[in-house]
């Protein structure tokens, strides 16, 4: 789940193959798993205005999740965000939108 002050970014989850790389470095990026997804967020980013990061918690994530192994960021650059998720194997998935009292959540639900 990611969630959003002030409405949502617009949003593409797509299948995707190593290699992967970081968004504006070109960096190498390691991602666990067998099957992969990336999820871009256009006006996603998490950088304001006055320079300050409005998310300062972890950008990788190892889970004991039964089909997700692995998220982790690649890149907010440029008002755009990406994050990669590492999957044991191809599975369905489902995006959710929820807004509630001035907060959205941009949810991303894999089968398992």
């Amino acid at each position: 789940v990611f969630e959003f002050v002030g409405g949502l970014p617009e949003a593409s989850l797509d299948r995707d193959e190593p290699p992967f790389t970081m968004d504006g470095s070109g960096l190498p990026l390691e991602v666990q798993g067998e099957s992969f997804l990336r999820l871009t967020m256009r006006g996603g980013t998490k950088q304001q205005e006055d320079g300050n990061s409005s998310y300062d918690g972890p950008t990788e994530f190892e889970t004991n999740y039964p089909a997700l192994v692995h998220l982790i960021e690649g890149g907010d650059f440029e008002a755009q965000s990406t994050w990669y998720f590492g999957l044991r194997a191809e599975s369905c998935v489902r995006v959710l939108t929820l807004i509630d009292d001035g907060t959205a959540r941009l949810v991303i639900d894999i089968e398992h």
